[in-house]
């Protein structure tokens, strides 16, 4: 994730790729968002079996033990395009995590989280290459201007495609100009008040991730709304004191043992909302999202965890 430059922090886990076969093979890959380290996708596979696919490609090639089964692991951490080439195929697990969004500046609304897909049973061919994004993570809200956070860049895995967390909605501190929330793969965080700006980004396209909170009132410390997660809404900002919490990531145990997550084995949390003057900021949510910054003028957030998405 990204810091923010005003009181909003971006989600954590921005983006990544990760694959595991069985020695079964794993493999992993890992973006940064919001300047933070994001996993794209992750293929996971068993890695001494008659069977166990083959494949050459990855920043980190480790092998990695779950249930009492070894796997091999491809993990990608770089946020460039490269290829997975596989010499023998066969079935994969496959995790891929977009960039995460930046939270925007202000009264501002948290980064979305990176969008999430998994797959237990995904099929790679012998003599294939697969392509494969490592998204970005989205830039934070400019001090001092009417700025939201940009959105995450998409990871890629084939024809898997995470989409770019939604960056959080923006407030000129000078008075001039709001910015919304934005859609994504989950949405970033609501302005406080605001009318049209109040809302949270939805999640788009469905089923990657949830919407961002809604900002809170428009008065007292002005909190927004959390970022949502890959596993639950964006928590609205309470009342006029309090920035709404960032929603939750997802859980997948199997890539703990690689030790990515935050806490490990948890991905694509999304980021707190900020308050403008005094209050409570809102915390990250599990899986690695930033916390807003703390109350008081125009404090930085909290870099999210690197690759969480």
């Amino acid at each position: 994730m990204i810091r923010k430059t005003q009181s909003n922090a971006p989600s954590r886990w921005r983006h990544s790729v990760s694959f595991i076969t069985r020695l079964r093979s794993f493999f992993c890959m890992w973006g940064r968002g919001c300047g933070i380290l994001a996993i794209v996708s992750a293929i996971l596979s068993p890695a001494r079996t008659a069977h166990a696919v083959s494949a050459t490609g990855g920043d980190i090639v480790t092998n990695c033990t779950y249930a009492g089964v070894t796997y091999r692991a491809h993990i990608f951490t770089n946020v460039v395009t490269t290829n997975l080439s596989v010499a023998a195929g066969g079935n994969v697990e496959v995790l891929v995590v977009a960039g995460g969004g930046g939270g925007g500046n202000g009264l501002a609304g948290g980064g979305g989280a990176g969008g999430l897909i998994y797959s237990s049973l995904v099929a790679v061919v012998s003599g294939s290459n697969y392509v494969v994004t490592v998204g970005r993570g989205g830039a934070g809200g400019a001090k001092a201007a009417a700025s939201g956070g940009a959105n995450g860049s998409n990871s890629v895995f084939g024809s898997l495609t995470a989409a770019g967390g939604g960056g959080g909605a923006g407030y000129n501190s000078g008075g001039v100009g709001c910015v919304a929330a934005k859609s994504g793969g989950s949405g970033g965080g609501g302005l406080s008040g605001g009318a049209a700006y109040t809302n949270g980004g939805t999640a788009s396209p469905v089923g990657q991730g949830y919407a961002g909170g809604n900002g809170g009132t428009f008065s007292g410390n002005y909190p927004g709304g959390g970022g949502g997660g890959a596993g639950s809404i964006g928590l609205n900002g309470i009342s006029n004191t309090t920035g709404g919490q960032g929603g939750i990531g997802r859980e997948y145990p199997q890539f703990a043992s690689l030790g990515y997550g935050s806490p490990t084995g948890w991905f694509a949390g999304g980021g707190g909302g900020g308050t403008y003057m005094g209050g409570t900021a809102g915390s990250g949510g599990q899986g690695g999202g930033g916390k807003a910054g703390t109350a008081g003028g125009n404090n930085p957030g909290y870099q999210g965890t690197n690759g969480t998405g």
